[in-house]
């Protein structure tokens, strides 16, 4: 998977969403991503988001992460506080199988990046939330 775009940075997602142009990478620290935000970032036609904490933590069964997935937006979970630090407004982003590059600089590798829902119900199958983010297991 590659996946080109410029960065738009913000500790808050609701924030966030009024800078977004379609293209644009979300870069966010949303712990337990909701319905509203998920939908609003997927409205924005964003080319991907890279969130720094869980978009789901097990606490409680949102659709968040899932609204994102069906839309065909690539989900980059649990990125870190150092993912936030690093990248700034207006860089350029680059995900390539399991790393993100911030103006050609590698920052992070990807432990966990959701490309299809389908890729998603394995996984919260295996974290035992089978039906936590709204995705029907297959």
């Amino acid at each position: 998977m590659r996946i080109r775009g410029t960065a738009r940075v913000d500790r808050q997602t609701k924030r966030l969403i009024h800078r977004l142009a379609p293209g644009d990478i979300a870069i966010i620290s949303h712990s337990d991503l909701d319905a509203p935000c998920a939908s609003a970032l997927a409205a924005k036609q964003v080319a991907a988001v890279v969130n720094a904490q869980r978009s789901l933590s097990g606490r409680f069964p949102h659709p968040g992460p899932g609204l994102l997935l069906r839309a065909g937006i690539p989900l980059v979970d649990e990125a870190g506080d150092r993912t936030i630090q690093q990248v700034r407004d207006g860089d350029s982003i680059e995900i390539v199988d399991g790393a993100i590059y911030s103006n050609g600089t590698p920052i992070w590798a990807v432990t966990f990046c959701f490309a299809s829902a389908s890729c998603c119900s394995r996984r919260e199958s295996v974290m035992g939330f089978p039906a936590a983010m709204g995705v029907p297991l297959e």
